[in-house]
């Protein structure tokens, strides 16, 4: 399978899109915060660009070999 960045950060923006929509949706709900949903993503985000930085690490590794 060949490695497409352009393909993967579309797929990370819409990635982001979702988790934003929920958060906001579920902080409507729960009358939570403005500051709140912004920390709720800036979490997710940090945890998803620490996955998606391994995983480019581990494919560009693999296509080294």
């Amino acid at each position: 399978m060949k490695f497409s960045p352009l393909k993967s950060i579309l797929y990370y923006i819409v990635f982001l899109l979702v988790i934003f929509l929920y958060f906001w949706i579920t902080g409507k709900s729960n009358e939570a915060t403005l500051k709140e949903d912004i920390d709720s993503f800036i979490t997710c985000l940090a945890v998803f660009a620490i996955i998606v930085f391994s995983a480019s690490i581990y494919i560009n590794l693999e296509n080294k070999n």
